[in-house]
């Protein structure tokens, strides 16, 4: 009897390790399909003398579409992750031209390269960290860009800087953890699950140079305004506007933010101190993200001239409105 009973007890402990083993086998396979799932995006390509390069978008990712030409490659506008995770992203992204003005203006921001992998269309995939934000930065190979395109001979230099530091594998991501300063053009891209992609998919698309660790320069700290008490039952709410940079030279991009209550709806406009307001400006009503934040660039096309920023915001049947100032030098 006491026999019987060691070995019923015996079966239940194997039956019962046999379970374990079997479950653990199970999540470990859904985790490593997730991360190759992450790791190989379903890229359309094109084979140029044999080689791969992407379709999606290709003309703006790689500056060989009619409206390069327009891009402002003699002023880096200085940024953050967390600045470019703000933009509202447009409601569609049209195939061969530009979304005015963050597809024309080269940004300047440094953060912490967390990853990178070659991806099947050549180009290099860079996630990039400010601690608390990732976006993606991409380098096209040269042999994927138009001779005719003005960021070929950036690209060709950063892609050259990126392969004698580190070696992309077309297989899987590479981990490090480098401070970094990455130049590059503004570029949104469509959400399909990429490692590392920012809320509003904006990326650094083509990276024109990239500096690694002693040779990067401290970029400027966005000041966000302060914090704001949430919306009460009521619909009552805070409104601030500020301009960043506030003080600009000639032919900047600079940026018109709203901080505000999520979910306000917001309407914009920008006046110099002309009467006159910038052609490039899209003040259209758009709702504040789940960050509280509202935002619009604008190119700086005036001489020693400034002007005032306003945001209007509606939310539960209240309004407000708020102005923000600014200067131009040169």
């Amino acid at each position: 009897m006491q026999r019987a009973r060691r070995f019923w007890i015996v079966v239940s402990m194997v039956s019962l390790a046999l379970v374990m083993l079997v479950i653990g086998i199970i999540q470990v396979t859904r985790v490593t399909a997730g991360s190759r799932a992450e790791e190989h995006e379903n890229e359309v390509v094109v084979y140029r003398n044999g080689q791969a390069c992407g379709v999606e978008r290709w003309s703006v990712k790689t500056g060989t579409d009619a409206g390069a030409r327009s891009i402002h490659l003699g002023y880096h506008f200085p940024t953050a992750i967390s600045r470019l995770s703000a933009l509202t992203a447009p409601s569609s992204l049209p195939t061969s031209s530009r979304v005015r003005p963050v597809e024309t203006t080269v940004y300047t921001l440094t953060g912490t390269l967390l990853r990178y992998k070659e991806e099947q269309d050549s180009d290099y995939h860079l996630v990039i960290s400010d601690g608390q934000h990732t976006m993606i930065a991409e380098i096209p190979a040269s042999y994927c860009v138009g001779a005719n395109s003005p960021l070929a001979a950036g690209i060709k230099r950063a892609r050259a800087q990126f392969t004698q530091r580190y070696h992309p594998s077309p297989d899987h991501f590479l981990y490090t953890h480098a401070k970094v300063q990455i130049t590059g053009v503004g570029f949104f891209d469509f959400l399909h699950g990429q490692s590392g992609v920012a809320p509003n998919g904006i990326e650094l698309h083509p990276v024109l140079d990239i500096q690694f660790g002693a040779n990067v320069k401290s970029s400027p700290t966005p000041k966000p305004g302060p914090p704001l008490p949430p919306a009460s039952s009521h619909g009552t709410f805070t409104l601030r506007a500020y301009v960043s940079p506030s003080s600009m030279p000639y032919n900047a991009y600079p940026t018109l933010y709203g901080q505000t209550v999520p979910g306000a709806s917001c309407t914009a406009s920008v006046a110099y101190s002309t009467g006159r307001s910038p052609r490039s400006f899209d003040g259209s009503a758009r709702a504040a993200g789940g960050n509280g934040l509202v935002s619009r660039n604008w190119h700086e096309e005036t001489r020693g001239s400034g002007g005032t920023g306003t945001v209007q915001c509606s939310y539960r049947g209240h309004s407000k409105t708020a102005q923000a100032r600014f200067s131009v030098t040169g």
